[in-house]
C-alpha cells in the first residue's frame, strides 16, 4: 500500500502518482526485480528451462519459480499460463538458512554470531560469498584464520 515507492539499496523514492501523472498514464504498475524476471520466463527457450520436479515436457505448465541474486535473493512465482501470467513476488530469501553437513553449519555459526539469525539472503548475497569464502579459507566464527592441520 501507500504512494511512496522507496527502493531498498538506495537513497531514493517517488510518488507512485506523481509518475503516473508526469507520463500521462491510465495505469502504473510497479513491481520488484523478481516480479519482472518471473514474467520474462515464458519467453525462455526450453534449453534455458530447467524443471526440478515433475514432467520437464511443459516446464510452463504450472506454477513456475523464479530465483537468484538481485538486490539480495529474489524469489517469484508465475502463475496462471495460456498468456495470462499472474507474477507473485514474495520475501522467500528471507526464510531461515536450513544447513547441510559440517561447512554449511560453520557458515551458518559465522553468520549468526554476526546478525543473530541466518537467512538464505543474507549467505547468497555479496557479504554471504565473502563469509562463505573465509569459513573455505579456514577462519572460525571470530574470523580467525585456523592453521591448517598436517
Amino acid at each position: 500500500g501507500g504512494d511512496e515507492i522507496r527502493l531498498t539499496n538506495r537513497a531514493w523514492s517517488f510518488s507512485r502518482g506523481e509518475l503516473k501523472a508526469a507520463l500521462g498514464l491510465e495505469e502504473l504498475r510497479l513491481l520488484n526485480d523478481f516480479g519482472a524476471v518471473a514474467l520474462a520466463a515464458p519467453a525462455l527457450s526450453p534449453e534455458e528451462q530447467v524443471t526440478l520436479h515433475g514432467p520437464a515436457a511443459d516446464p510452463l505448465a504450472g506454477p513456475v519459480s523464479v530465483l537468484g541474486p538481485g538486490t539480495g535473493f529474489g524469489v517469484a512465482l508465475l502463475v496462471g499460463g495460456q498468456g495470462r501470467w499472474t507474477a507473485v513476488e514474495t520475501e522467500g530469501g528471507h526464510v531461515t538458512f536450513a544447513p547441510l553437513g559440517a561447512e554449511e553449519q560453520a557458515i551458518a555459526r559465522w553468520m549468526d554470531s554476526r546478525h543473530g539469525r541466518t537467512s538464505y539472503e543474507r549467505v547468497l548475497s555479496g557479504s554471504g560469498l565473502a563469509c562463505i569464502d573465509a569459513v573455505l579459507r579456514g577462519a572460525d566464527a571470530s574470523g580467525q584464520v585456523r592453521e591448517p592441520r598436517h
